[in-house]
């Protein structure tokens, strides 16, 4: 197998790294669940979108009627990407398709409507008819 190794310097927005993020994520998702949370995980942090998905579930006046603590509730929305990337939790993480595919709608709801791509909107259209029967 040869490999190709691209040297040539790369110059990115913000916004535009974060998409790139977010569309392998969706490349990745099929095959390498751990891979797609990954990028997607990335991608979340480097926008400040404060009404995305994640902060829709973060600040869910449900969770507080349940008596669930704030960050027992963070630790669950982010305990797969934080397992990725730090040295702490548990020996090993069982990744499913829905794990990963919220936290690319995640990302995706961070992004600016016009860094929505083709292939962005179409895990957005699979996700919104997707999203209550994926495990």
């Amino acid at each position: 197998m040869e490999l190709r190794i691209r040297d040539e310097p790369l110059t990115l927005t913000k916004p535009e790294a974060a998409r790139r993020q977010v569309e392998g994520a969706i490349q990745a998702l099929g095959v390498h669940f751990d891979i797609a949370i990954t990028l997607a995980g990335a991608a979340e942090g480097m926008i400040d979108q404060p009404d995305n998905l994640f902060a829709y579930h973060r600040d869910h006046p449900r969770a507080k009627e349940l008596g669930i603590q704030k960050q027992e509730l963070l630790d669950h929305l982010n305990a797969e990407r934080n397992w990725l990337k730090h040295k702490s939790g548990p020996e090993s993480m069982t990744f499913t398709l829905y794990s990963a595919a919220f936290m690319i709608a995640r990302a995706v709801t961070a992004l600016d409507p016009e860094h929505c791509t083709v292939p962005i909107r179409a895990f957005w259209h699979w996700w919104t008819d997707n999203a209550e029967t994926v495990h």
